[in-house]
């Protein structure tokens, strides 16, 4: 009897401990789902296939990449996908008097007439700056991410409305 009572008391700390654990679990997951990243995401409509888009998309990261930090992660063709760790100079207005980078990561997928870009994973590089500073100048720079996001995609756009026309067979 006495080895009874020690089974079920043994059960009951099992469970315990396991109803502990899954209140933990629920915890750090509640927090880890309040504190998402922020995303910037845009669809823009381009007069083009979806093929001719993703390959504007390539040409253009190709032309525009001017550091090795630049990486292509994904490059899907048949899905029209490609993500990869890119560098976004901003100019921004503060005492340095000069552009400041921020890394991101970044996904275009072609459809027939649009492509969606969706950036996320923003870190800001801010060599030479105090704790102090450092606040202040990242609480602007981030507001200041949507609009020069709005500028790139734009300019991406225009590329790829060009791309074509500016593509010969004439040579």
């Amino acid at each position: 009897m006495d080895s009874n009572l020690r089974k079920k008391a043994k059960r009951r700390n099992v469970m315990k401990h396991t109803l502990s654990l899954l209140v933990i679990i629920c915890c750090f997951a509640s927090t880890a789902a309040a504190q998402q990243e922020p995303e910037y995401q845009r669809v823009i409509e381009v007069e083009a296939s979806s093929q001719d888009i993703y390959s504007a998309i390539r040409q253009y990261l190709a032309e525009t990449m001017r550091s090795s930090q630049h990486v292509i992660q994904v490059d899907d063709p048949e899905a029209g996908i490609v993500t990869g760790n890119f560098i976004l100079n901003m100019p921004v207005g503060n005492r340095l008097k000069r552009n400041l980078d921020t890394r991101l990561t970044a996904t275009f997928e072609a459809r027939d007439g649009r492509f969606r870009y969706t950036a996320r994973g923003f870190l800001l590089y801010l060599p030479g700056i105090t704790d102090a500073d450092y606040h202040e100048l990242s609480e602007k720079i981030v507001a200041k991410i949507p609009d020069e996001l709005d500028v790139y995609t734009e300019e991406v756009a225009a590329y790829i409305s060009g791309w074509r026309k500016s593509a010969s067979d004439d040579w």
